[in-house]
């Protein structure tokens, strides 16, 4: 092999390095980007469950009326039930209330199937963000 093909094959060599190298940190960035909206959308999930506005499942399945009624009902059922269960700990209203928040939605979650369950989280993630609060002010 001469010099000529030599610093060819090395230069052939170090272009393909740097491209790797380059595609290796765009794809590193693109997961950090993917993690980080992970994170973003889950604390927008939880945050809402905490904060969620009264009429939320009417607005998410406004296009099915008889389900939000059904779902409406599923909810209830929920808030009786940590009603109940923490109404024998406390006669005390606000303790009470307090306790529901921290529970009702996450059991509401748990009884929804998954294409329900996902539609739900989508209606979270276009309204509600933990960082910037509600999308806008009808939705409060």
């Amino acid at each position: 092999m001469n010099n000529k093909q030599h610093t060819n094959i090395n230069r052939n060599t170090l272009t393909i390095s740097t491209l790797h190298n380059s595609n290796k940190m765009k794809n590193l960035q693109q997961l950090q980007n993917k993690v980080n909206n992970t994170f973003e959308n889950i604390d927008s999930i939880v945050w809402f469950g905490l904060n969620y506005n009264y009429d939320f499942i009417d607005q998410c399945w406004s296009d099915n009326p008889c389900l939000a009624n059904h779902l409406n009902d599923k909810f209830s059922m929920c808030t009786q039930e940590m009603l109940k269960r923490d109404g024998e700990k406390s006669n005390d209203y606000v303790v009470r209330k307090a306790a529901i928040s921290y529970g009702v939605f996450t059991r509401f979650i748990t009884m929804l199937d998954n294409g329900n369950r996902e539609k739900l989280y989508q209606y979270i993630l276009e309204t509600y963000s933990k960082e910037y609060g509600w999308s806008s002010p009808d939705r409060r």
